[in-house]
């Protein structure tokens, strides 16, 4: 019986060495060295090689090293019926409202404008306008996205994909409403998970329905943007700039027009960022869960994608 730490390119011999600190009666392998594929029972994956699951015939579990699950879901390989969880911390959901809310500060006040003014030496007092904030998906990290800017005295709505109680915001689901939220919304942050409903649902149609002007926050995923229609939308005056934390292919191409883009701030998938620390404790107690027979916590809907 053993765990296989699929990770390519990443160190993982923090959380090798913290599990088995935990766990000494478990065998733990880090990709690529898995010497006994049929000994594997349980596998935590981040960006895993197609295939790679197929050739573990005795899996009995896939964890994600991560919040996001649809490097797992796409891979043909999955064996059917196996639990899949992912890692939900607290820090991973205040570190993401930190990253949101510094960006939604530096637009506000016009951050990259005060720099550029002060490196030509220029004393130019810019307007700061009120902003009504739409964030589109209400899982654990939007809530808490949702809590720190209300305590900035924000104005906050909720897009979803269904119906949902969110205490008391305003709040529009499905496709009919959308266009309604896009319209009372000053700067919009993606936080969906990425599912095939929502995969480049940041396109040349929803900017259209945009207000004029939009700031556009993206911290989910890259594929839920289509690039080239966010620089068409940019150049039209339609979206004002953005703040992009993830892209479809990363690290970004040396030769991407986001990298010098004037309207555009490029950060390397920082925004929330998963420790050992957090992440282990959570995959130790799921794993004592399903050696109990006990339900596992944060196990995902596979037809839903999240």
């Amino acid at each position: 019986m053993s765990l296989a730490l699929i990770a390519p390119n990443r160190n993982l011999s923090a959380w090798k060495i913290q599990i088995q600190a935990l766990l000494p009666e478990l065998e733990v392998w880090t990709y690529p060295d898995i010497p006994q594929p049929e000994q594997v029972k349980y596998a935590l994956l981040w960006n895993h090689p197609e295939g790679i699951l197929s050739t573990l015939p005795n899996l009995q579990w896939v964890s994600s090293l991560g919040a996001g699950v649809e490097h797992i879901l796409v891979d043909q390989g999955l064996p059917a019926n196996i639990p899949i969880t992912r890692i939900v911390g607290d820090q991973l959901a205040t570190d993401m409202a930190r990253y949101v809310t510094k960006a939604m500060l530096n637009h506000q006040q016009r951050s990259i404008y005060l720099l550029a003014n002060q490196q030509q030496q220029k004393w130019k007092v810019p307007v700061f306008q009120e902003k009504t904030i739409g964030i589109m998906g209400y899982g654990k990290m939007a809530q808490k996205t949702i809590e720190v800017l209300q305590c900035l005295g924000y104005e906050v709505i909720i897009y979803s994909n269904s119906q949902k109680d969110t205490n008391g915001l305003q709040h529009f689901y499905g496709k009919d409403q959308l266009p309604a939220f896009l319209q009372k919304t000053d700067v919009l942050v993606c936080m969906l998970p990425l599912t095939p409903a929502t995969e480049g649902i940041l396109n040349a149609e929803l900017f259209a329905n945009c207000k004029p002007g939009t700031y556009l926050i993206n911290v989910a995923r890259g594929k839920h943007l289509i690039e080239e229609d966010l620089l068409e939308a940019i150049a039209q005056g339609q979206i004002s700039g953005a703040c992009l934390d993830v892209f479809r292919e990363e690290p970004l191409p040396k030769k991407h027009p986001f990298w010098m883009h004037s309207q555009i701030t490029v950060t390397p998938h920082c925004a929330s960022l998963t420790t050992p620390e957090e992440a282990v404790s959570q995959w130790v107690a799921n794993y004592q869960r399903l050696t109990n027979g006990e339900e596992l916590m944060h196990q995902i809907d596979v037809a839903k994608g999240y």
